[in-house]
């Protein structure tokens, strides 16, 4: 979930004169459907900051992406870590890319799959060797007000392909996360969205006999804005790494951004 909660950033769209109306596409963030509607894009770019204890202020990520509606009930998706920067480690790198595919079987459950590579992508570790990566997922929604009031999980399982010489590896390979995202979203008015999420994640380690040994309990607080006709979405969120960190307290490891995401 480490990826699955991602660091929400800002965005300043030349196309948002140019912005369409999306008829027949929710405007209320609570209401919006698991998939775009056929033929739709939507685009965004994300920026977030990094408030570690002992490095405040020096982590930066930069990342876009777009998602495509290509038919009724298929969507795909690209998302690109533009720039992860962290000042007196390792500066400005690339921070990988991840392709997905997700499809709808009802309205309130659909299947997706993740290909990424090479940056963040494991639960465990920060995996810089890591060659590639997969993602299997079930997201799930229940409406429970309509234009409200809206219920999300997901179950994610990760498998990490890490190099054998990587430091912190430990000699298991691959590296494997089965996550559970949840939270709730909630819409006080169709312009204006509040959701709060959180994620259980377990570390498995095959080659050790081990599960769950690692566990993480992340979470997320977005609040956000809906303008130009429902096409364009501002948002700001604040998100803690991990509530239960196995040194420290949950304050140690968080993180702020703003973004923004366009549909046309």
């Amino acid at each position: 979930m480490k990826r699955v909660i991602p660091f929400l950033c800002v965005m300043v769209l030349p196309v948002v004169a140019a912005a369409q109306d999306t008829e027949g596409y929710p405007e209320a963030y609570a209401a919006r459907p698991l998939v775009l509607d056929a033929g739709m894009v939507q685009t965004g770019l994300d920026l977030g900051l990094g408030l570690i204890k002992g490095r405040m202020a020096k982590d930066i990520t930069l990342g876009v992406g777009a998602q495509w509606g290509v038919v009724r009930n298929f969507e795909l998706g690209l998302g690109i870590e533009a720039m992860n920067y962290s000042s007196g480690l390792a500066g400005a790198k690339f921070g990988g890319f991840d392709i997905a595919a997700r499809y709808r079987f009802i309205d309130m459950l659909a299947a997706e799959l993740h290909l990424f590579a090479p940056g963040d992508r494991t639960f465990v570790d920060s995996f810089s060797k890591q060659r590639v990566g997969l993602m299997l997922g079930i997201p799930f929604q229940w409406i429970a007000v309509r234009d409200m009031l809206k219920v999300h999980a997901a179950l994610n399982f990760l498998v990490g392909f890490v190099a054998d010489d990587y430091p912190t590896s430990g000699g298991d390979f691959p590296q494997m996360t089965l996550g559970l995202q949840y939270g709730l979203t909630y819409n006080p008015i169709r312009q204006l969205f509040l959701d709060l999420s959180f994620g259980t994640d377990f570390g498995l380690r095959p080659s050790a006999g081990s599960f769950g040994d690692r566990v993480a309990i992340p979470a997320a607080l977005t609040l956000g804005g809906t303008l130009v006709r429902g096409t364009l979405d501002l948002y700001a969120s604040f998100v803690l790494a991990n509530l239960k960190p196995p040194v420290g307290n949950a304050f140690d490891n968080k993180a702020v951004g703003i973004g923004a995401r366009m549909r046309f």
